[in-house]
């Protein structure tokens, strides 16, 4: 264009020649040859200049998809170089795009580089100079508005075969992807005649898990059908779905081999050809429906789904903040930046970074193609200080975010656990926090009683042995002597790794002293004990493990009250009498068993104890994991604990560059040693291991550091 080398038959043959010397006026024509002459034109500067004839979409149009491109007709062809086409919104922002000339159609098209927003008003603004280098008098500009949602396929797509001849109940699927994060408003299906009774709609994540359902009501006989959920279905971007219906009676719409080599493309929707992730359309046979798995010969069951991105009229949402809320170590040279759910008003965000010294200098940026706005300081930020962001803003349709968002961050320097809530954020297992100088870790307290008092208190729990044959049951606490016959006492409190020491006096058949779950049943229980078993004059030390049990006689039983100890150790339970070890049973019960302490007399001659004693003779606490938002360099650690003798603690750190993979355990030797070899490790965790010899004494460990560089 504008040159045009005629078909044949336009204007008679084409192209043309005459014979004979000295040439003249070509008239003839054979077997519509090309000749290959051509011609040299120079347009003339015509006086009137070029316009736009037609335009996509066109001028006041509604319910224009999201994805589409605009584009624009002149009357005359026209220099590329010279075309302008500018799209905004309803707020005069500029949407980003490219535009592209066809000349052979005299067309110009604006393709965005993302979806438009929905339910959005926009506007296009037209102008260039045609190729004689006439320019338009004015911009041409048309105004259209987006429809409120995206649908994969146009109302006015019909299926190959609108009822099948199949009558069974069945649910009826198709798996998707959406380009962009957004909100599935809705579904539809297309229905023949003999789609008939109740549709049920569901949305369900790729797996089976179901997000949402709705039943379809006030149906045509025929033709697209539409329900809306309850509530909007936020989605990810880029993840696959799968949204359904119930037929109860068949007759759904159906083509064959429709995904067979290619998906089904309108974006930012996609329905998955066959392949891609398993087979496409899905189905389930059977009265209720349920998360359709099945595909046959790639067909299309004319199911489809309603987005929205982001809801119409809705304020915008941060979807991403960099540094992430919490975190610390963050690099002094860090920016802080938040990407947003749709574009936004650069005019009206604001992005403020306050410190230590009130608000950081710095500038702010927008990249609409990623709807990132990010806040770059004009230095670096100080070591190992709080930073708060707070960032606002209105959509590009003007709503306004209902309040600023705000988050904060640490940078590089040291981690410190000092006060109670750092310590309550950890693991304890026979160990305790304490307010004690603001925060302290030690072992669990331990429990005793001496039984002055006037009855049992409530820190026992008693159980009659009458159902068994046992008894008559009487268990008296007072001047400083516990009875017990025909009953089983217990301790409520209990822990792993226990340690139980009273002054007992043993006097008859089935009578026990020691650590237990329960002494009702061996199999499902636990204990280590002293027991005389069905004898008057033998003493035992009895063990089971949950059902595997050993015992050893001790010989013969003391006479009258002595001191009984039960120890755990790694391997079983130690035994002593009056200070002497007697046996160890190198039996353990199963890894975090708690026992509690146990007298039980099954007969009328009751065991006697004038004192007890029951503690944990090791704990752990696990601290929280720490992220120090980047890979970072472990260098020190540094404590303050108390560790009287007959004591214990030793403290342990490990790494891991992804939160779940970690290093094993390494112990560091001493306050101020080098935490190694944690390199290039995000996350730390450490624990402390305390042990005791005593129920009186305890280590204490106050606070500890740990440094990273």
């Amino acid at each position: 264009a504008p040159l045009h080398a005629l078909a044949n038959g336009v204007n008679g043959g084409n192209g043309v020649y005459v014979y004979g010397a000295g040439g003249g006026f070509p008239t003839n024509s054979y077997n519509s040859t090309n000749y290959w002459v051509d011609v040299v034109y120079t347009a003339t500067a015509s006086s009137t200049p070029p316009t736009v004839t037609g335009e996509s979409p066109t001028s006041g149009a509604s319910a224009v998809p999201i994805s589409s491109a605009i584009s624009a007709t002149f009357s005359a062809a026209m220099q590329s170089s010279t075309i302008s086409m500018v799209l905004t919104d309803a707020n005069g922002n500029s949407v980003p795009g490219t535009v592209a000339y066809n000349s052979a159609t005299q067309t110009a098209t604006f393709t965005p580089n993302f979806p438009l927003a929905s339910s959005g008003a926009y506007t296009v603004a037209v102008s260039g100079a045609d190729i004689a280098g006439s320019v338009m008098a004015a911009p041409f500009s048309w105004s259209f508005t987006t429809a409120s949602t995206a649908t994969i396929w146009s109302s006015t797509t019909t299926p190959a075969v609108a009822s099948v001849n199949d009558t069974n109940a069945v649910e009826l699927g198709v798996k998707f992807t959406s380009d962009t994060a957004g909100y599935i408003t809705g579904l539809r299906f297309y229905k023949g005649s003999l789609n008939t009774g109740t549709h049920v709609a569901h949305l369900w994540t790729s797996s089976g898990t179901l997000l949402a359902t709705a039943t379809f009501s006030g149906e045509t006989g025929s033709g697209w059908q539409q329900v809306n959920f309850a509530s909007p279905i936020a989605i990810a971007a880029n993840t696959v779905y799968v949204a359904s219906y119930y037929a109860p009676v068949g007759g759904y719409s159906a083509n064959s081999g429709y995904f067979a080599s290619s998906g089904a493309d309108d974006a930012p929707l996609h329905a998955l050809a066959n392949g891609v992730n398993g087979g496409n359309g899905v189905y389930v046979y059977g009265a209720g429906g349920g998360f359709p798995t099945n595909s046959y010969n790639s067909t299309n069951y004319w199911v489809d789904v309603m987005f929205s991105n982001p809801l119409p009229g809705s304020a915008p949402v941060i979807t991403v903040e960099t540094p992430s809320a919490s975190a610390t170590g963050v690099s002094t040279s860090a920016t802080a930046s938040v990407t947003f759910n749709q574009p936004i008003q650069p005019a009206s965000l604001s992005f403020t970074l306050t410190g230590p010294s009130g608000n950081v200098p710095g500038s702010v940026s927008y990249n609409s193609t990623a709807d990132t706005a990010t806040f770059t300081p004009t230095g670096a930020l100080a070591g190992g200080a709080s930073y708060t962001a707070t960032v606002s803003a209105h959509s590009s349709s003007g709503a306004a975010m209902a309040a600023p968002f705000s988050w904060s961050f640490t940078t590089t320097g040291n981690w410190q656990q000092t006060t109670v809530a750092d310590f309550s954020a950890g693991t304890l297992t026979n160990t305790a926090v304490t307010n004690n100088a603001s925060g302290e870790v030690q072992l669990a307290p331990a429990f005793s009683d001496n039984f002055s008092g006037s009855s049992l208190s409530t820190n026992w729990g008693t159980t009659s042995w009458a159902s068994q044959g046992g008894g008559p049951t009487s268990v008296t606490a007072t001047g400083g002597t516990l009875s017990v016959a025909g009953a089983e006492v217990l301790t409520t409190q209990a822990f792993s790794n226990a340690v139980v020491e009273g002054q007992v006096a043993f006097a008859a058949p089935y009578q026990h002293f020691g650590l237990a779950t329960d002494l009702a049943a061996v199999s499902g229980n636990s204990w280590a004990i002293f027991s005389t078993m069905g004898t008057t004059n033998t003493l035992f030390a009895r063990v089971n493990a949950n059902g595997v049990t050993q015992d050893i006689s001790l010989g013969a039983l003391p006479a009258g009250t002595h001191d009984y100890k039960v120890v755990s150790i790694t391997s079983g339970f130690q035994f002593y009498v009056d200070g002497v070890l007697q046996t160890t049973i190198n039996l353990a019960v199963p890894a975090g068993t708690t026992l509690k302490a146990a007298f039980s007399s099954f007969g009328t001659t009751p065991i006697q104890a004038s004192s007890i004693q029951l503690w944990a003779a090791s704990g752990t606490f696990v601290s929280s994991v720490f992220n120090a938002g980047q890979a970072v360099n472990w260098d020190l650690a540094s404590w303050d604990a108390s560790v009287p003798a007959g004591t214990t603690l030793t403290i342990q750190v490990r790494g891991s560059s992804d939160g779940s993979t970690w290093s094993a355990w390494q112990t560091l030797s001493s306050s101020g040693a080098p935490i190694s070899p944690l390199i290039n490790d995000q996350y730390l965790q450490y624990q402390v291991i305390m042990t005791t010899t005593s129920p009186s004494l305890t280590p204490v460990l106050s606070d500890i550091t740990l440094n990273w560089s």
